[in-house]
Order: structure tokens, then sequence, then C-alpha cells
């Protein structure tokens, strides 16, 4: 059972504030990478994801492909701790990490923190299950749950932030409530959120209190399997491997049944109910109540959400920002959704 301190990395205290994010230049990524690669030029460069304060390059160096993922720093140092621990403690294929930034190695070239690591090739799961056979689908299912099966081994101590002692709690309940109350409190949800809303997650959540108070314990949860984090590649018809899982910057230890909130707000929510049965049939049964914290905890992700995309939009030219907003209002809808199926016991 892993301590928190495992595999433990300081980080400087450099703010990455959305308005204040400017990204690098070619030229300064190229020197970063040379800086760790310095018998390597860089042969091509692409970025590869863009979101409020997280941008992720593809990069072909003359020794392979790699990604350098700039974010801030508890997204970084999560990150890092969460692949040490996952790769020590189980066969998941995972990309290797080669260089992060701590309070010694602060590139000045990049002056925000992040780490480069290894590309890993592969279709994003989601891609790949809707293109698949009926067959095929089924066994990218069972893969799927064999992968968060062998993830949820991994057990902790402790809930909460896997890389910070200072949001780790004795019991769930006492994290999910104060994770809730920290979104309930930012400034940027409170802008956008009608206070009948913020009333009815209150009441929501007080009336199945009892369910977050059931939670078993604490287990490494990814927090984004969205269908885009786990790669995949097929070697001949319906022959699937999973070549890698990506993104942990999110990851925390709860109770194996959250790690269901994402899954259902991204896949299964629009899907027949058929394939959460193989899921079930694959991984096992989860504890009684689950949906009721896997839905509680969708809402804490939708919050989460909704606060990335008004920080983005504060900083984005039209027609980026009213899209931004429009995906806001979505999000708010499926909040007021989700509490209605958690109220309903659905």
């Amino acid at each position: 059972m892993p301590d928190f301190n495992v595999n433990k990395v300081l980080f400087p205290k450099l703010p990455l504030v959305a308005a204040q994010f400017k990204p690098p230049k070619d030229e300064d990524i190229e020197r970063a990478m040379r800086a760790v690669f310095p018998e390597h030029e860089m042969l091509a460069l692409g970025v590869a994801g863009n979101i409020t304060m997280a941008r992720v390059y593809k990069i072909q160096m003359m020794n392979g492909m790699y990604a350098l993922k700039i974010a801030p720093a508890e997204v970084i140092k999560n990150e890092v701790v969460s692949n040490g621990i996952v790769k020590d403690r189980s066969n998941i294929p995972l990309p290797t990490i080669v260089y992060h930034t701590d309070d010694n190695r602060f590139n000045p070239a990049i002056p925000y923190p992040y780490f480069i690591s290894q590309w890993i090739q592969g279709t994003a799961f989601l891609k790949a299950f809707n293109g698949a056979s009926p067959v095929g689908k089924i066994i990218l299912i069972r893969k799927l749950a064999r992968c968060i099966k062998e993830l949820h081994s991994i057990k902790f101590r402790q809930y909460g932030n896997i890389a910070d002692e200072k949001r780790q709690f004795s019991k769930w309940s006492d994290y999910f409530n104060w994770y809730l109350n920290q979104l309930l409190t930012d400034q940027s949800i409170i802008e956008v959120l009608s206070k009948p809303l913020v009333n009815l997650i209150k009441q929501v959540t007080e009336q199945k209190k009892s369910f977050v108070n059931s939670a078993s314990g604490p287990v490494l949860i990814h927090n984004d399997c969205n269908g885009y984090n786990l790669l995949v590649e097929a070697f001949g018809n319906d022959n699937w491997s999973i070549t890698g899982l990506i993104d942990f910057g999110d990851s925390l230890a709860g109770p194996p049944d959250i790690e269901m909130a994402r899954i259902l707000l991204t896949f299964w929510d629009q899907l027949d109910s058929y394939y959460l049965d193989v899921f079930l049939s694959e991984y096992g049964p989860l504890p009684e109540g689950w949906q009721i914290r896997a839905r509680l905890w969708g809402v804490c992700l939708l919050l989460h959400s909704v606060k990335d995309a008004m920080e983005s939009a504060e900083i984005s030219p039209e027609p980026e920002k009213s899209e931004l907003l429009e995906k806001v209002n979505q999000r708010i809808l499926v909040i007021r959704e989700n509490l209605l199926r958690i109220r309903e016991n659905v």
C-alpha cells in the first residue's frame, strides 16, 4: 500500500495563470528539448492539445517522438508522481517521462512547469469503439475494464490529492465536501450558476450524504477516462491491444466507483446499457450505491469544467469565446440533469 510520499517531487511556486500564459515560441521549445537531448536535433513540432492552462506539443527529435506538456505545477506534479506509482505497481502501458521541471531543474526557455515524455502511438478508445464491429466493441469494453481494474489494485491510506499532503483526508466524505465547497465558492463558477441550481446541488448532496459516507477504501483513480486518454491499436480483425493510458494530471485517491463518473458522463449515458453490463462483468461488481457516488462526483467534475471554460472564455477572442460560453450552458444543463437523476436514484 503506497504512501503519498512515493516519488516525491518539488516544484517551483511560479503561478500559471490563464491571463498571463503566453505560449512558448518554437525556438524556445527547441532549446528546452536540446537541453535534454543535446546530441539530437528537433525535426518537427506540432500542437497536440490545447486547453485553458495546459498545452501539449508533439515533437519529432532525431532519436524519436516526444510529448511536451505545459500545465500548472500541481497538475504536472500529480502526473509525474502518479505515473511513477503506476509504472512501479502495475503492467499498464504508460509513457516514460524523461524530464520534468522541479526546484533544481527549471529551464528559462519555457518559464512554466512542464514535462517531456515519450510519445505513445495509438487510436483514442472512443474513436476505435465507434468504428469497431459489434464483436470489436465488446473486446474493447473488456480491455477497458481490465485496465481500470488493474489501476484500482493500487491502494492508498488516505483520500484526495496524490501529490499534495495538504489535500489528503482520512474520509472520502471530508475530501468530497472540501472539494465541492472549493468549487461552489469559486468566483468564475458563482458568476454563472443560478441560486436555485446552487441550492439544488446542496440539497441533493445533503440528501445523499449517506452514499458519500459509505464509500469504500481509496485506490488510484485516473479521474479522466473520457474515451480519449486510453490509446489502443488493432492487430488484425477485432484483435485490439492497449498501447497506453495517458494524462494523469487529475488523478487522485478515491473509492473505485467514482472512476465511473467521467465514463458515465462522456460514454455510457449515450450508449446502450448492455455495454455497461459487459464492463461490470469483466471489472467485477461495484459497491452498492455506486451510481449515486459516481454521479455526485460527476457533478464536481462538471463544475470544474465550467470553471475551466469560464477562465478560457475570459482570455479568448470571438468566436471562440461564444463557443466556450455555449459549452458552459450545456454543462450546466447536464449538471441539472445529473442532480435530478441522483435525486431519483437513477
